[in-house]
């Protein structure tokens, strides 16, 4: 009986030593896919930038024109070439001061 007890308690040890030599390969659980769904203002966010930039684009040569206007006046400022001629003031009434009516 000894000699069964020594074999038995001999395979069980031989058993826990194949489990913990080779441990189970756990199942590989994959993450769930990254959701990339945005709000409701994201959207609108988003939304609102291209409609700026397509109206940017859009107005690009009235910009233009309106830099170049602002630019030009700073560039091309003609030297004087005769002096001033002194103008006649001009009589104005005082302004009212306060609130106006609305006539």
């Amino acid at each position: 009986m000894a000699k069964e007890e020594l074999k038995k308690a001999e395979e069980k040890a031989r058993k826990a030593e194949a489990e913990v030599v080779e441990p189970p390969v756990p199942a590989q659980s994959t993450p769930p896919p990254a959701e990339s769904n945005l709000t409701t203002t994201q959207w609108l966010s988003i939304a609102s930038i291209i409609v700026s930039l397509a109206a940017i684009y859009y107005k690009r040569e009235e910009i233009k024109g309106t830099i170049a206007k602002i630019k030009a006046p700073l560039a091309k400022a003609p030297a004087p070439i005769a002096p001033a001629i002194a103008k006649e003031p001009v009589l104005t009434a005082p302004k009212k001061k306060g609130i106006r009516s609305m006539d």
